[in-house]
This record gives C-alpha cells, sequence and structure tokens, in this order.
C-alpha cells in the first residue's frame, strides 16, 4: 500500500469513528513528526472543527482549544512544564464549544518524568478531548501510554532532503571504492558540509514560511533544529542503506534485492573482498552514529569518529 493510500485510509477510518461518536482520547500517528504525521494532524483537526477559520487556527496552531507542543531547543525534550501546561488547558472548558484537541510533536521525546504525567492526563481526560501523539518512534514511548491510545500507521518518510543535497550524499558515497570512504578526514569534512548546507535551507525555509502559529523565537528555534534532526536522519538513512547493499552483497545476495539498484556496480566494487563481518561493522557504524546524535554528542565529533571506523 502506498504512502497516500495509507493516509486515506487513516484519514476514512478517522472520520467514520468521528461521525460515529467514537473517538478515542489518544492516538499515536506513527509517521514523519513533520511530514506525513503532521498532514494528518491538521487533518484531523480540519474535520473536528468543521473546516473553514477554525480549522485553519486550529491547524497553525493559534486556535484556543487546540494546542501544538513539541521539543525545546535546548533539552530536546518534552518537559513536565510543557505537560502541566497542556493538563490546565483541556481541563478548561472549551472557548468556542466542541472539541480541544492537542498534538505532540516528536511524542517519543517525553523526558520520564513527563510522560508520566501526560499518562495521567490520558487516564483521566476530560470531556471531548483528543490527543495526537506524532512519532516516528513508537517504541519509545511509555509501553502504558500506547496502551491507551489508538495507534494510525502512516509508514514512510515524507520530510524528503532536496535534490541537490541527495546527490551530494549520493556522489559522496558512490566515490568510496573499496575502503567505504577514500579519505575518511575528507568525507567528514564533506558530510559536514552536506549538513551545514541542509541547516541553512531549513532555518530559511521555516523563517519565511512565517504561518505556524509559534510566538517567539526560541519556539522557532526549536522548531528548525527539530527540521533539521529530521533531515540529518535522513541523510543517515541514505548512508545505512547504502552500506546494508554492500553488506548483502558481501553475503552474495542477487542486485535485484538492493535499494540503490541504480549504483549496482559500484556496490558490488565496494564488496568485492569485502569480509562479511567488516561489511555488518560499518552497518553498525552507522546505527551507532544515529544513537549518538540522540545523545547530543558533538555533531562533528560523531562524524569524524565515525567515518573513521568505517576504513578501521
Amino acid at each position: 500500500m502506498s504512502s497516500e493510500d495509507r493516509m486515506a485510509e487513516a484519514f476514512e477510518w478517522f472520520g467514520n469513528s468521528l461521525r460515529a461518536g467514537r473517538l478515542a482520547h489518544g492516538y499515536v500517528v506513527v509517521g514523519s513528526p513533520r511530514g506525513n504525521a503532521s498532514e494528518f494532524a491538521r487533518a484531523a483537526l480540519d474535520l473536528l472543527y468543521g473546516g473553514g477559520q477554525a480549522s485553519q487556527r486550529a491547524g497553525a496552531g493559534s486556535h484556543p482549544d487546540a494546542t501544538w507542543i513539541e521539543p525545546r531547543l535546548k533539552s530536546r525534550l518534552i518537559g513536565i512544564e510543557q505537560v502541566r501546561s497542556i493538563r490546565q488547558k483541556m481541563s478548561q472548558t472549551a472557548f468556542e464549544g466542541g472539541f480541544k484537541a492537542c498534538v505532540i510533536i516528536s511524542a517519543d521525546r517525553l523526558g520520564t518524568e513527563a510522560a508520566n504525567a501526560f499518562l495521567k492526563t490520558l487516564e483521566e481526560p476530560s470531556g471531548k478531548t483528543v490527543f495526537f501523539l506524532l512519532t516516528d518512534r513508537p517504541e519509545a514511548l511509555l509501553p502504558t501510554i500506547i496502551s491507551r491510545c489508538q495507534r494510525i500507521s502512516l509508514g514512510g518518510i515524507t520530510v524528503e532532503l532536496a535534490d541537490e543535497w541527495r546527490l551530494e550524499v549520493m556522489n559522496m558515497l558512490a566515490q568510496g571504492i573499496r575502503t567505504g570512504f577514500i579519505d575518511a578526514i575528507g568525507a567528514a569534512g564533506k558530510l559536514g558540509e552536506v549538513l551545514t548546507g541542509i541547516k541553512a535551507d531549513v532555518t530559511k525555509q521555516l523563517t519565511e514560511e512565517g504561518d505556524s502559529g509559534l510566538e517567539d523565537d526560541e519556539a522557532l528555534d526549536a522548531r528548525i533544529n527539530a527540521r533539521y534532526r529530521e533531515c540529518r536522519d535522513h541523510v543517515l538513512r541514505l548512508v545505512m542503506l547504502w552500506h546494508r547493499d554492500v553488506l548483502l552483497c558481501a553475503c552474495g545476495i542477487d542486485e535485484s534485492k538492493f535499494h540503490y539498484v541504480g549504483y549496482a556496480d559500484r556496490i558490488r566494487n565496494a564488496a568485492d573482498g569485502l569480509p562479511y563481518a567488516q561489511a555488518l561493522k560499518r552497518v553498525d557504524v552507522i546505527d551507532t552514529m544515529r544513537k549518538q546524535f540522540e545523545e547530543n554528542i558533538s555533531e562533528s565529533e560523531v562524524i569524524e569518529q565515525g567515518l573513521c571506523s568505517l576504513i578501521a
């Protein structure tokens, strides 16, 4: 099923639940938090608030009965203060009648204390309240939160890299023949340049949008950093898929199973004579880099050490 079909099916199901008066208080929307999951949340809010200006304000975060929250800039977490604010708002009478809704972007970023506090909110819902927990890592949510929500799986990554950056990454990968990267330090510098360019593009795009309903520079910075981290994750995904293909080739798997079928010749060259253990290690290195980014370790340090490990 295509991502478009998944979205249409999920939206139809949500609409039918609304019309039948069977809405859940919480929905875990599994997809790209700033891509298809946000798109679904805005479409659902449009149904809840009946279209028109009310729906537009709800989707932009400026409706008094619809709240959007996301990880803070410095901690990269959703803190206990934010959850307390949600609880207070959701316990009040709706300003305009009807539903009160809250969209939590990257809900997997709920800190331990915040997650436990939010669980209490789910356990004691008030009135016509609906929560949308957007995440691409549902496994990071508390099982008790998952158990109290309906799950909507959209699949796919819809926050895509610009073609120029995707091409830069693929060219960098294709240059690595037998050693993964011919010059690890040089490759680290190149990858750093790519990420710096992506960060500049994201900053420009979100600054020019100006319709997010966010009120201050700190909130804008948080959005920029969250979007950039999604793009950086996408870059690592491209790198991971490359080394996965090399691993498949090293195992003698037919190239029709490759993700990058169009680069089959380059992948065969990269895998030629490469021991299985070494090919597997490279996949593990990329996964470790992803985890280190999540732990807020210096980006430049993660990149340099990671790429050096690829040829060790």
